[in-house]
């Protein structure tokens, strides 16, 4: 369990080759940015959440199978502008939000 204002995970931030980073019982109360890539089976992670602001992935890159995924959470907005989307995965299960921006994404 963990409460925390901000959560950045950083464009320098590469996750590939099977690795995952796993998000449970966060309450941010202001935003999560996820502004990494993420290719070779990796995989992100967001769970039992809660996000007082906005879920933002804008430029955020899923390539090479791929995954991110948001189950039981709670977030105010989801905001991906920009980025890429290529044989990947984006599963958002149980997500409660007040809006989705998915503009200018390559699919």
């Amino acid at each position: 369990t963990c409460s925390t204002t901000s959560l950045i995970l950083h464009a320098n931030l590469h996750i590939g080759s099977g690795s995952a980073v796993f998000v449970s019982n966060l309450t941010a109360s202001t935003n999560v940015f996820l502004y990494e890539s993420i290719s070779g089976s990796g995989s992100v992670n967001i769970a039992n959440s809660t996000v007082l602001g906005t879920l933002s992935a804008s430029g955020a890159t899923l390539s090479e199978n791929s995954l991110l995924s948001v189950r039981t959470s709670s977030i105010k907005a989801v905001v991906w502008s920009a980025g890429s989307i290529k044989n990947s995965s984006v599963i958002a299960e149980d997500l409660t939000t007040s809006s989705i921006d998915l503009s200018l994404i390559h699919i």
